[in-house]
């Protein structure tokens, strides 16, 4: 990413755009409230726009012998991959399957597919001894806030937060029953403006591997 905007920036521009003042209506800690609610539905936008590799973030998880779940990392938001550590130089890529499929890698051994029950993995089969497991996810967004040694701030690329500040105005203007149509307006022009922009970033589609298991010979159909 290549602009970092911090969460007291925004509500000084939502202020502009609702034409807030100071102590009119909203106190600076709920607009951020709203932001936050409105920055979180900005992210997911980006990662259905195909900017989900902004985002990877890596873990190693370990296993225990004779259990099959693995506890996922606390931000885990989506996976990306979950590979078999077989030395500091290689690994191999588990398949993803599911809860119908527990069955359809016998009952323990080495790690050759997972799925995801909760706020863990479940490895297929179970492994029979201690692996580790390069677990490559998207996390979430986090809690916005300018305070502490390392705050978290909103990414931004091309001025995107406008998006949010713009949607933050319009929700605060509907909140205050008042006729909102501009900020709805400039809304929606940055909504687009968003999803054009995330295209042109990444021209190629992603895939999304639809896989059967089982007696039915192994698949993989993408959708573009």
């Amino acid at each position: 990413m290549t602009q970092t905007v911090s969460l007291a920036s925004m509500v000084t521009k939502v202020r502009s755009y609702a034409d807030l003042v100071a102590d009119d209506f909203r106190t600076d800690a709920q607009i951020g409230t709203i932001i936050q609610a409105r920055a979180e539905q900005f992210y997911e936008e980006l990662l259905r726009s195909r900017c989900h590799h902004w985002f990877l973030k890596e873990s190693l998880l370990t296993t225990v012998a004779g259990t099959a779940t693995v506890t996922l990392p606390t931000d885990f938001l989506e996976s990306a991959a979950f590979d078999l550590r077989l030395s500091t130089t290689e690994h191999r890529q588990l398949e993803e399957s599911d809860f119908d499929h527990r069955y359809a890698y016998g009952v323990s051994g080495e790690p050759e597919a997972w799925y995801i029950a909760g706020d863990s993995i479940v490895l297929l089969p179970t492994p029979g001894a201690v692996y580790t497991i390069r677990c490559s996810y998207i996390p979430t967004l986090g809690t916005l806030t300018d305070a502490g040694v390392t705050p978290l701030q909103l990414d931004s690329v091309h001025g995107w937060d406008e998006y949010v500040c713009w949607a933050v105005a319009s929700d605060i203007k509907a909140l205050q029953d008042l006729d909102y149509s501009y900020q709805a307006a400039r809304t929606k022009e940055q909504h687009e403006r968003v999803l054009k922009m995330a295209r042109s970033r990444v021209p190629t589609a992603r895939k999304l591997p639809q896989r059967r298991y089982g007696d039915v010979p192994r698949r993989s159909i993408y959708v573009r």
